[in-house]
């Protein structure tokens, strides 16, 4: 009988609860703007004021066709009381040395040799990708010839860093003297370029390096996504991004995880701290990679899911299938 009584005040609390975060849920209004992967965000801040944030899609290879930036995007940039970037004004300052220090981890001390899981042809255009620093790269992890050799098959495409939003306002605000925030830290980047066991980086390294082969196909893909990304249409991109993700885990399985990390795990951590932002208030440019604004995990569907998961029913069933209801879970 108190077993029950207990049970039934939890049941009622939790549906209190569940009422009052209904209530009391922010409001997330998500709106694309024509001619750029360009949104703007409205919410209210912790007092009830408005709140907003500005969002630009960057894609990390471009040309000079995008240019100039379109000025509504500039009118943000200057409506705007705080900027983030991927990583802060701190951490890009600090990035060559971070960078040296995170490859001197990676030093292979128990005699492994890259040559033995390779074959002839892959070391040949690993070779003619390294130079005379073949000997040198070979000291490290897998991943670092990895980069190598994706950094190859970027200079084959008309497309280039240089071109890129992100340079642009990084540039930008060093230029006006803004001090930019990271919506990642550098050490978080700087784990996923070394991202996953030796294993993992050998089947990646090994995938690159048969892509390479195939240049032309390595070279459309690349301004295939450019050309879905000038469309400002964030379906197209949508497709021709995730069409292009398949096809990379079906050739290796061990993408799967790394797109989870890279994407999919990330954008649950940038959706919690779009949250934070919307909450200290004011008005906020982020720019950072589309891939993360795009697709059925993005931040822009989290943060809606955020508007509607609390479901009373869920919430009911959850509970009379528990043995020991915890009020604190829900």
């Amino acid at each position: 009988m108190k077993k029950n009584f207990i049970k039934k005040i939890v049941i009622q609390i939790v549906f209190t609860l569940i009422a009052l975060s209904s209530i009391f849920a922010k409001e997330y209004n998500i709106t694309k703007h024509d001619g750029a992967m360009f949104w703007t965000i409205d919410s209210t801040d912790s007092q009830g004021d408005p709140s907003r944030i500005y969002v630009l899609g960057t894609i990390h290879l471009a040309d000079s066709t995008i240019y100039p930036v379109p000025q509504f995007i500039l009118d943000a940039w200057n409506d705007s009381d705080k900027v983030y970037g991927e990583i802060s004004s701190k951490d890009w300052k600090n990035y060559t040395a971070q960078f040296t220090n995170h490859i001197l981890k990676y030093v292979i001390n128990d005699g492994f040799d890259i040559e033995t899981e390779l074959t002839e042809d892959e070391i040949k255009i690993l070779k003619e990708i390294t130079g005379s620093n073949y000997m040198n790269f070979k000291k490290f992890e897998p991943w670092i010839l990895l980069s190598a050799t994706t950094s190859s098959s970027y200079k084959e495409s008309s497309i280039s860093a240089e071109y890129s939003y992100d340079v642009f306002f990084i540039n930008k605000a060093k230029e006006e003297d803004i001090e930019m925030l990271g919506l990642d830290s550098l050490k978080n980047q700087l784990n996923i370029l070394s991202y996953g066991t030796r294993e993992t980086q050998i089947a990646m390294l090994k995938d690159a390096l048969n892509s390479i082969n195939d240049k032309n196909n390595t070279v459309d893909d690349l301004e295939k996504l450019y050309e879905a990304y000038k469309s400002f249409d964030e379906n197209i991109f949508t497709e021709v991004y995730y069409t292009q993700m398949k096809k990379e885990i079906e050739r290796q399985s061990v993408y799967k995880d790394y797109y989870k990390t890279m994407l999919d795990d990330r954008n649950e951590k940038w959706a919690k701290k779009f949250e934070q932002i919307l909450d200290d208030g004011g008005v906020t440019f982020i720019f950072a990679g589309i891939g993360h604004f795009t697709g059925k995990n993005s931040v822009f569907h989290l943060l809606e899911k955020e508007k509607s998961k609390v479901k009373d029913i869920e919430a009911y069933n959850t509970i009379k299938e528990k043995k020991q209801p915890n009020p604190y879970e829900y």
